[in-house]
């Protein structure tokens, strides 16, 4: 388990370093400027850890590498309709500087509509950009 995690903090980090330098891409990175103070890393049980050994879940490598402070909203059984109800809360009131999304393998387990799930995945980012955040959205394929 310990090494899906480590590869997951690679492409992750491959991922943000990819937004810095493609930053000129058609689709402008938004928010490179941002004055948050938190990385939030905002999903389901993959972000939450469940199955890792403590101190193992992708957070807590990942706050291992950076000096900004990381914080876990990782909620096992999330749904995205869950997500958006703790928005607030678990995110834009913590001074993201960046937001790590990573939601929707508990929408197809439960049946949601895939163009419901991308509705409120789209809606978690512009709520962050317009905080003030980058917003980074996971893709995981196993």
């Amino acid at each position: 388990m310990r090494k899906y995690y480590f590869v997951l903090i690679f492409f992750l980090v491959t991922a943000l370093v990819s937004f810095f330098i493609f930053q000129n891409r058609s689709t402008p990175i938004k928010n490179l400027d941002s004055q948050g103070k938190n990385i939030i890393c905002f999903g389901d049980s993959l972000t939450y850890g469940r199955g890792a050994s403590p101190g193992s879940s992708y957070p807590d490598l990942l706050q291992k590498e950076v000096l900004t402070p990381v914080i876990n909203a990782g909620v096992s059984g999330d749904t995205t309709r869950d997500a958006l109800l703790r928005l607030d809360r678990d995110v834009l009131e913590k001074e993201p500087y960046l937001v790590i999304v990573e939601f929707g393998g508990n929408d197809f387990l439960e049946g949601i509509p895939k163009e419901e799930t991308t509705k409120n995945l789209e809606e978690m980012i512009k709520k962050a950009q317009d905080v003030g955040a980058i917003v980074a959205l996971v893709d995981l394929k196993m």
